[in-house]
C-alpha cells in the first residue's frame, strides 16, 4: 500500500500553499492541518466540497442526509461518537447551504448532545449557538462556524490529550462531505465535481497515515483504517497527471480526460470506478450512523 511520493509532494505544492498571514487575515482556511508525532497532515474541510456543490447551482438531494433515522444514544463508544459529530457538523453545513432551517436546527442539537456525550466541554457556548442558527451569509459563515468549532475543539482536546477523538471527528467530517460529492456527482455527472473527487486519492492516504497509530489500541479503529486502505486501493486507478498548461480548459470524453483551468490532469480509464466508490463510501457511512 505504499504511495508514490510524488503525488503527496504534488498535492502538498498545489492545495496547501495558504499562507499562516491569509488564513489569520480573513479567519477562513481550506484545509485542516493535523500535527501528530512530529508529522503534519493536512484534511480538506467539507465546506470546500459544500461551496464547489454551490457553486455549481445543484438542487439539494432529497435523501442524502437522514436525520430521522438516527439515534445517537446507541452510539455507546467514543469511536462512533467522535465520527457521528464529524458527520453531523458536515451536515449542518450541507442542510444550512440549503436554508434548511427545521433540519439544520435538528442537526445542532444533535451536535450538541454528541459533543456532550464526548465530554467537550463549553464548545458549543451561546455565541456559536447564535452563529449557527442565525447567521445567513453562508459562503463566509459556514466556513467560519467550522473552523471555530474545530479550533475550540482542537485546543480542548489537545489540553486533554485526546488526539484520536480529533482525528476521527475530522475523519467523519470529511467521508460525510465525500459522500455529498459522489452522490451529487451520480446526479449530475458534473465534471467538476469528478475532478474534485479523483483528487481526494491524496486526502485518504492523509487520513490513512492520520489514524495508523491509534489501530494498535483500538479494534475499532484497526477495522476503519483497513476499510479506508481497501478505498485507497479505488482511488490507486485514479492517474493524477501535473501539466504546464494552467490555461487549459476541455474536456476529451474519449479517453475520459479532464483538464479542468487546474495544475493537472485526471485519467479515469474505468467507467465505473467511482460509482463503485460511492458505493463503499455509502455503506461505510451506514455502518458509523447506524
Amino acid at each position: 500500500m505504499f504511495k508514490n511520493v510524488f503525488f503527496i509532494l504534488f498535492f502538498m505544492l498545489f492545495q496547501f500553499s495558504c499562507s499562516e498571514e491569509k488564513e489569520k487575515k480573513d479567519n477562513k482556511s481550506d484545509f485542516t492541518e493535523i500535527n501528530l508525532n512530529d508529522n503534519s497532515f493536512n484534511i480538506p474541510s467539507p465546506f470546500l466540497a459544500i461551496s464547489l456543490i454551490k457553486k455549481l447551482e445543484i438542487k439539494f438531494l432529497d435523501g442524502i442526509i437522514n436525520l430521522s433515522k438516527r439515534n445517537i444514544e446507541n452510539y455507546e463508544s467514543n469511536f462512533k461518537r467522535s465520527l457521528n459529530l464529524g458527520i453531523y457538523i458536515a451536515d449542518f453545513g450541507y442542510l444550512k447551504n440549503y436554508k434548511k432551517v427545521e433540519e439544520s436546527h435538528k442537526c445542532y442539537l444533535e451536535i450538541k448532545k454528541l459533543s456532550s456525550l464526548l465530554e467537550l466541554n463549553n464548545i458549543l457556548n451561546e455565541k456559536i449557538k447564535n452563529r449557527m442558527e442565525n447567521n445567513l451569509n453562508l459562503e463566509d459563515s459556514i466556513f467560519e462556524i467550522y473552523n471555530v468549532i474545530f479550533e475550540k475543539i482542537n485546543i480542548f482536546l489537545r489540553k486533554n490529550e485526546r488526539n484520536d477523538t480529533k482525528v476521527l471527528i475530522l475523519i467523519g467530517a470529511y467521508f460525510e462531505s465525500l459522500h455529498f460529492l459522489l452522490q451529487n456527482y451520480l446526479f449530475t455527472q458534473n465534471s467538476e465535481l469528478k475532478k474534485y473527487i479523483a483528487e481526494q486519492k491524496i486526502s485518504i492516504e492523509n487520513i490513512i497515515n492520520l489514524v495508523r497509530p491509534y489501530c494498535k489500541y483500538s479494534k475499532e479503529v484497526n477495522e476503519l483504517a483497513l476499510k479506508l486502505v481497501d478505498l485507497s486501493y479505488d482511488f490507486d486507478a485514479i492517474k493524477l497527471i501535473p501539466i504546464n498548461n494552467l490555461n487549459a480548459s476541455k474536456i476529451d470524453n474519449k479517453k475520459d480526460l479532464i483538464k479542468l483551468n487546474s495544475e493537472i490532469n485526471v485519467i479515469i480509464t474505468d467507467r465505473n470506478l467511482l460509482k463503485r466508490i460511492a458505493d463503499k463510501i455509502t455503506i461505510l457511512r451506514q455502518e458509523i450512523i447506524n
